[in-house]
């Protein structure tokens, strides 16, 4: 993902006990519950599946790792806002 590669202090600190938007939650893990990885084997396209499925029931949350990267990319935004100086 985009906010891993480029945001990697933040996604790896983001603290995921927290509420982060209040129209978003934390699925957990939803590719192992639906057996997506069995036995630390992903099947094939499960990213695809697991994202098919977060988008198809929105009440369950979305993935963590998708719920981690909007936490970090709310810190970012707001870190590269506050740093902006816009004079009009």
């Amino acid at each position: 993902m985009l906010v891993q590669k480029y945001f990697a202090d933040e996604y790896s600190s983001a603290d995921i006990k927290g509420e982060c938007y209040t129209d978003a939650k934390n699925g957990g893990d939803i590719a192992t519950e639906l057996k997506f990885i069995e036995d630390g084997t992903p099947k094939d396209h499960w990213k695809s599946y697991e994202l098919t499925y977060a988008l198809q029931n929105p009440d369950k949350g979305c993935p963590e790792s998708m719920y981690k990267a909007l936490i970090s990319h709310l810190k970012a935004v707001f870190f590269i806002v506050s740093k902006v100086s816009i004079n009009f």
